[in-house]
Order: C-alpha cells, then sequence, then structure tokens
C-alpha cells in the first residue's frame, strides 16, 4: 500500500506541471536564464516597464501583453516549450526537439539585438537575472491580475506592431512586398538564417517600416557563399508569401517576382533598401 501511494504522489509530480502550463500561470513563464546578468534598463525601457499590461496573445514560445499605452508589448518565454521532459532520454525525437530549442533560445534573440536591432523594433533583453527592476502588474487571458517582480522572470521588450498581411490588400501592397524581401536580403547580408517560415503572424508594421516580430529562430549560417544554400534561404524566407499572393492578391504575383530577383541582385551587390512608408509614396508613380 506505501508503494502504491509512492507511485501515486510521483506519477501526481510528473502530470502536475503539465496541467499546471496548459493555460497562463507564473509558473508557466519560469523559462531558465541564459546570461549571467541583464543591463540596465534605459530611460524608455524605465517609462516602458512602469505601465500595466493586459494580455495580447499567445504563441508556442511565448505570452505576449501590451503596455496601456499600446505602444509596447512585453514577452515572457514558456517554460514548458524549452524545459526537457524528465523521462525524454527514452523519446529521442521529443529531447532532440527540445534541445534544438533550448539552442535557438540560447542566441536568437541576442544575434537579433546585436545585428537586426532596428529590424525586429527590440528595446530591451531580460535574459539574466537583475535587482533593478520594478513589479510589473498585467491581466492575463482570463482577465486575472498578476503583480510580478520582473527581476526574476527573462522577457524582452519590442514596439508593437500592426499586421503585416492587410496591408498587402490595400494600395500600400507594393511598399509592403518591397519591405518584405529588402528585409529578407538585409538578414542573408549579414549572414543571418532563419528556420522559421511563418510570414503573417511574424512581421508587422511599425512607425512606417515593416518589423520582424518574431526573431526567435535565428542563427548564423557559413554556407550562404554556396549558391544552393542561398537559393533554399530565399525560397524558405519567400514561398509562403507567393503563395497567399497568388490565393489573394494574384495580379501583385508578377511585382513580387520581379522585386523578388532584384532583391536577390541587390543582395549578392551589398545593396540595402532602407526606404520607409514616406520615400515609397513620394516616389511612386
Amino acid at each position: 500500500m506505501r508503494r502504491l501511494i509512492s507511485c501515486l504522489f510521483l506519477l501526481c509530480l510528473l502530470i502536475f506541471p503539465f496541467f499546471l502550463e496548459r493555460s497562463f500561470s507564473q509558473y508557466a513563464i519560469r523559462a531558465p536564464f541564459i546570461t549571467d546578468c541583464s543591463p540596465l534598463p534605459n530611460q524608455i525601457t524605465e517609462i516602458a516597464l512602469s505601465q500595466s499590461y493586459r494580455y495580447l496573445s499567445s504563441g508556442k514560445q511565448s505570452f505576449a501583453f501590451v503596455s496601456e499605452d499600446g505602444q509596447w508589448v512585453i514577452k515572457f518565454f514558456k517554460r514548458k516549450y524549452f524545459q526537457i521532459p524528465l523521462l525524454s532520454h527514452l523519446f529521442l525525437q521529443e529531447f532532440s526537439k527540445k534541445n534544438e530549442r533550448l539552442k535557438f533560445y540560447r542566441q536568437s534573440y541576442l544575434l537579433a539585438e546585436k545585428e537586426l536591432q532596428d529590424e525586429t523594433a527590440l528595446l530591451y533583453l531580460h535574459l539574466g537575472p537583475s535587482d533593478n527592476l520594478p513589479t510589473l502588474t498585467f491581466k492575463d487571458p482570463i482577465g486575472i491580475s498578476h503583480s510580478i517582480d520582473l527581476n526574476h522572470y527573462p522577457f524582452v521588450v519590442q514596439r508593437k506592431a500592426e499586421p503585416f498581411y492587410p496591408l498587402l490588400s490595400t494600395s500600400l501592397a507594393e511598399w509592403g512586398i518591397e519591405q518584405y524581401l529588402g528585409l529578407v536580403a538585409k538578414r542573408i547580408q549579414k549572414g543571418i538564417a532563419d528556420w522559421d517560415h511563418e510570414i503573417e503572424d511574424n512581421f508587422g508594421i511599425c512607425e512606417g517600416k515593416l518589423i520582424q516580430l518574431d526573431p526567435g529562430r535565428l542563427y548564423l549560417e557559413e554556407r550562404f557563399h554556396e549558391q544552393k544554400r542561398l537559393d533554399k534561404e530565399w525560397w524558405s524566407a519567400t514561398h509562403r508569401l507567393r503563395k497567399w499572393l497568388e490565393e489573394n492578391e494574384p495580379d501583385k504575383v508578377a511585382f513580387f517576382d520581379q522585386t523578388l530577383a532584384n532583391h536577390k541582385l541587390s543582395c549578392a551587390q551589398g545593396i540595402e533598401d532602407d526606404s520607409d512608408i514616406d520615400d515609397f509614396l513620394q516616389h511612386r508613380p
């Protein structure tokens, strides 16, 4: 009987985190720190973190909350997304998947901050412990208020952006296509690959520019000098957008194809296009 009780207790310990993390909780965002400490926040970051937040969305990797003034998004990383299960060594595929996620988590946002800060509108990375941040108050997906000491949680703060795809059905569609392909060219020029092929939810419009909202699967690629590898990266980054245009805005496909060819050439020559909406409108025929 005692052995049965012990087994049931152990089973509860294994199962409880699973049920706890199916929805938002403070436990669910206790992802591991990956740096020894975090930098001091600048004045803009202090303003962003002095506000209350409300639930915005949830992805595979994080929970997102938007600030009271609507200008900032704070993302808390999901513990379960990175946590390697206790018995994962018995399931090689699951272990490899979690290990790969940890690898991206340890390098991707740091790489984005260093090389693509403007293109991702990242304000602040808190990926290590600190002792100078305030307590943040926010409402979870069902409206329950939480107050947490930010010093003990990994998170990132980023500019709030508007959805990208709706713009492709407006008079600014060609500008949006130019912006997106220009971002891809810039990233490739810097020798950075993106494992994530998603576009619709990963990019948005912020302050007259297109930005990458989710830089969570970036990595340095040393083989872009190989034409086959370079072609694969361009295909990975563009095939979903082209398919969407074929199905929803077929009259834009020819423009997309020509612009893609131009950006491939510009990328190879080291030329970047940094025009914003105003520039596009001024030079548009």
